[in-house]
């Protein structure tokens, strides 16, 4: 038997899942949670498991702990949206703004969304901004970057008048990542790879959508820039995750030349990041392969 949970468990809960709602919003519990966060007025899809915290939830974790920001979901109902760990917030949901906010660019940084950051989608700004990968295009570096309240803050500057931050990284101020990094950049401003990221983007989420009504396996596609993502399901009115079926679709697409990641919760999810300076001519090659690769899967599957 599961009763509805009193304060002090309910805000046990909040502050044990704290550190994954503010960067997901979405959490993946055991059956014997989920029955007790249903009992709190928490949403849980009968398929894919995952949790919906409803407003009361995220209202009393930030009370509960002020300095603190619960960032939405995954779902299409949220106003908050987290994408590879970066904030996009909907237009008018008056979560422009809410404490900090800790931005994760590692993947989306540097002009993979159609903008340099991809924050900038949303109109917020971010408190934190923690970059990697693209900033060097790939060479080892990393950094992280503050508003100078939280960069000279005790806990990170011993002392207020000396820049000698309690913080480190395994390449931090490696000098060959630096140039490669400033390089990279130099490129990706001056041949404006974020608009062209955002003008392929366009095209590569219309031929998804295209992909999508012409497959039954095909339960959704998201997008981003020159970020997409495919999500098999077993049919579209339960969308169950066919995990087993992606596995497959990532292999036939190799098979055709076409490397593609299996990703998301349940391995269901086709992840597609191609490179920035990719042609209309290759990414189209790489669409239609990937379109031949999902239906030799359906068409297995009778």
């Amino acid at each position: 038997m599961y009763s509805p949970l009193d304060r002090k468990q309910l805000d046990e809960i909040h502050l044990a899942t704290l550190k994954v709602l503010e960067r997901t919003g979405v959490i993946v519990y055991d059956d014997d949670v989920l029955k007790l966060l249903e009992s709190a007025g928490c949403t849980v899809d009968p398929n894919t498991k995952l949790v919906k915290f409803p407003k009361k939830v995220i209202d009393a974790t930030l009370q509960k702990t002020p300095d603190k920001v619960v960032l939405g979901g995954r779902d299409k109902a949220h106003d908050l949206l987290v994408e590879r760990g970066t904030v996009l917030t909907r237009p008018g949901s008056g979560y422009t703004k809410i404490l900090d906010i800790e931005t994760d660019e590692i993947i989306t940084g540097f002009g993979r969304t159609g903008r340099l950051f991809g924050y900038q989608h949303s109109g917020a700004e971010p408190d934190l901004l923690v970059l990697a990968k693209g900033m060097a295009s790939g060479f080892p570096i990393s950094a992280v970057l503050g508003t100078e309240e939280i960069m000279r803050s005790p806990k990170i500057m011993p002392t207020p008048t000396e820049f000698l931050p309690r913080v480190t990284s395994t390449f931090m101020g490696y000098p060959i990542g630096c140039a490669a990094a400033l390089a990279s950049i130099n490129v990706i401003t001056k041949e404006r790879l974020p608009e062209r990221a955002a003008e392929l983007g366009a095209h590569l989420k219309k031929r998804s959508e295209e992909m999508q009504d012409e497959h039954k396996i095909i339960g959704e596609v998201r997008s981003k820039g020159l970020m997409a993502g495919i999500e098999l399901v077993k049919d579209k009115e339960s969308k169950k995750p066919a995990s087993k079926e992606t596995i497959q679709a990532v292999q036939e697409a190799h098979k055709r030349g076409v490397i593609v990641n299996p990703g998301g919760t349940f391995e269901n999810l086709i992840g597609m990041g191609p490179p920035l300076v990719i042609t209309r001519e290759q990414l189209d090659c790489g669409l239609g392969i990937m379109n031949e690769s999902i239906g030799a899967v359906e068409k297995a599957l009778g």
